[in-house]
């Protein structure tokens, strides 16, 4: 009995400890919500999370700003959406060859590729933007997505070949058996199987390209291709405006929270996987 309750009163302090660092990550979040339906006034005279007075204020001058907010949305979503997809394919893709094909050269080209993993993004700043300029598509969305699936490619695959080598070789072998080729082993055995690990590359993807300012701000220039990271830096006022500033961030960190409340158990489940036996 007193051995039992030692053990509750250990679980409790545990609980109690992830609670208050829960606690402290989140509420930074909860109240730049509450800013963001604050008046002036009550930002700096009513401090509490909670106000009386809720408005949508700070959302009525960010669209009187006259910054094209819903441009740079809408080229953030095209951006992030084909970066993701691409990367997610290819990661997989490249994952599965790393994890189940036996050839010469594949330790020596995965280290390559890690090792690109390793390469300051300021240093090849230069070189995209001189290869863009060259190739005329600087200033673009298509001028946007290479480098950013250029990028994030070999984290996917790094994350994707971790996965597939979790799956038992077996299941290749009765799809063999059973008449299935290659292509087809992949795309309708080894995919469904490693959706989860699939879905976290994506969410990481997603996350890292939706945020993502140096590249964004070295390659565009005008409004057909600043995505949303750029394009909330051209809102100026003559002094700080919290409530507005709150308003801004919450806009940007919607589409990314959104995604990961819908995928979150995936993205549990694949990182529990590539930890445990990646």
């Amino acid at each position: 009995m007193i051995k039992l309750t030692r053990i509750k009163g250990w679980q409790f302090l545990v609980h109690m400890i992830l609670a208050v660092v829960s606690f402290i990550f989140i509420f930074p979040f909860l109240y730049i919500i509450a800013t963001a339906f604050k008046t002036e006034f009550d930002t700096f005279n009513n401090p509490a999370l909670l106000s009386l007075n809720l408005t949508l204020e700070n959302f009525h001058m960010i669209a009187a700003s006259g910054v094209k907010l819903g441009a740079y949305y809408l080229n953030s979503v095209i951006l992030t959406t084909v970066s993701t997809l691409v990367v997610v394919i290819v990661g997989a893709a490249g994952g599965y060859g790393f994890a189940k094909f036996k050839f010469k050269s594949r330790k020596p080209m995965l280290i390559t590729m890690l090792l690109t993993m390793t390469f300051p993004l300021g240093v090849l700043l230069i070189p995209m933007y001189i290869m863009e300029f060259k190739l005329q598509i600087d200033d673009s969305l298509i001028g946007l997505i290479l480098p950013n699936i250029a990028v994030n490619t070999p984290f996917a695959i790094f994350i994707m070949q971790a996965i597939f080598r979790t799956i038992p070789d077996e299941l290749i072998d009765y799809a063999e058996i059973d008449g299935c080729t290659p292509f087809r082993t992949w795309l309708q055995i080894m995919i469904p199987v490693a959706k989860n690990g699939l879905l976290t590359a994506g969410i990481l993807c997603f996350r890292s390209v939706w945020g993502e300012y140096t590249l964004a701000r070295t390659l565009s220039s005008s409004a057909r291709s600043i995505p949303l990271a750029v394009g909330l830096t051209f809102l100026k006022w003559e002094r700080w405006h919290f409530g507005i500033m709150s308003a801004i961030i919450l806009l940007a960190i919607i589409p990314p929270v959104i995604i990961f409340l819908i995928f979150r158990n995936y993205f549990q489940r694949g990182l529990a996987i590539g930890a445990v036996k990646g």
